[in-house]
């Protein structure tokens, strides 16, 4: 599968979800992004390939990629740098933020944390809090 194959707008090299976090902001030509949350795959993916297990592997390895919010807009043409302008939630790579979405028994006591992270979108946020509460009263 070439770029674009997941519907993302951007692919880049270097960049994934072990080493990007919630609320990095790049630079990206004269735009400036931040990462809000892990991608959350769907089973377009599956059906756009005709690969029925695709869904399954890609939740597996967790290769979901992110969505990111823009800061300041700006034009990004292909070929052009991204930089690292700050890393507030080093802890919360999207890998592990994902993981606790599909498997929040994984690590209770981190789901009340990560709804604490103000960079994650507010959806995601209101999620793990109410996993968390549950948890935490064992319902």
């Amino acid at each position: 599968m070439g770029p674009g194959g997941f519907g993302e707008n951007l692919t880049v090299s270097g960049l994934d979800e072990e080493r990007v976090c919630i609320g990095d902001v790049f630079e990206v030509g004269g735009a400036r992004v931040q990462v809000s949350k892990p991608r959350g795959p769907c089973a377009n993916i599956s059906k756009r390939w005709k690969l029925p297990s695709l869904l399954a592997r890609v939740t597996e390895t967790g290769r979901t990629g992110w969505y990111l919010r823009v800061l300041e807009e700006g034009t990004v043409e292909a070929g052009q740098a991204v930089r690292l302008l700050g890393r507030p939630f080093p802890e919360w790579t999207v890998r592990r933020v994902f993981r606790l979405r599909v498997e929040p028994d994984s690590d209770p006591g981190a789901l009340e944390r990560v709804a604490g992270c103000e960079a994650l979108s507010p959806g995601w946020r209101r999620q793990f809090a109410a996993l968390g509460t549950r948890s935490r009263d064992g319902s």
